[in-house]
C-alpha cells in the first residue's frame, strides 16, 4: 500500500508541479487530483459496461431477427 501511495504522489507532483504537500492548500489539491482520478476510473468502467451491454444487445437483436426470419 505505501508503494501506490508513494507512486500517486509522485504522480501528483509531475503533473502539478507542486514538490511535497506543506500546506492545506496543497493538500486540497492533492485531493482534488485523486477524486479527479477516481471519476477517470469510473467513467472508464462505465463506458466498458456500456460496451457490453450494448455488444449483448446486438447479440440478442439478431437472434429474434434470425428466429422471426426463420418462421415466415
Amino acid at each position: 500500500m505505501e508503494k501506490i501511495i508513494e507512486e500517486f504522489r509522485l504522480r501528483f507532483e509531475a503533473e502539478t508541479d507542486i514538490e511535497k504537500l506543506k500546506t492545506i492548500h496543497d493538500w486540497k489539491k492533492y485531493a482534488n487530483w485523486l477524486e479527479v482520478l477516481a471519476y477517470k476510473k469510473i467513467n472508464s468502467e462505465l463506458v466498458k459496461e456500456n460496451y457490453k451491454l450494448r455488444q449483448a444487445f446486438y447479440e440478442v437483436i439478431d437472434i429474434l431477427e434470425i428466429n422471426l426470419i426463420s418462421r415466415s
